[in-house]
Order: structure tokens, then sequence, then C-alpha cells
């Protein structure tokens, strides 16, 4: 039963660390794409 629960939290663990990861990814990429888009005239 413990191994399952630790087995459990790992996975836990790994699949909230993923999500972190592609959402600071997912920011950082539309912050970089508008980066100084409206300050230049057209």
């Amino acid at each position: 039963m413990e191994a399952m629960r630790a087995l459990k939290r790992r996975l836990s663990n790994v699949v909230y660390a993923r999500i972190v990861t592609t959402r600071n990814a997912d920011r950082r990429r539309i912050r970089e794409g508008t980066r100084g888009r409206f300050c230049n005239p057209a």
C-alpha cells in the first residue's frame, strides 16, 4: 500500500511540474511574440 501511495505521489509531482513548465513556456512565448509590436508606429 505504501509503495502505491509513493508511486502516485511521484507521478503527481511529475505531472504538476510538466504543467507548470509548459505554462511558463507559453507565457514566455506570448510575451516575446508581442514585445515592441504596439510601441512602434506602423
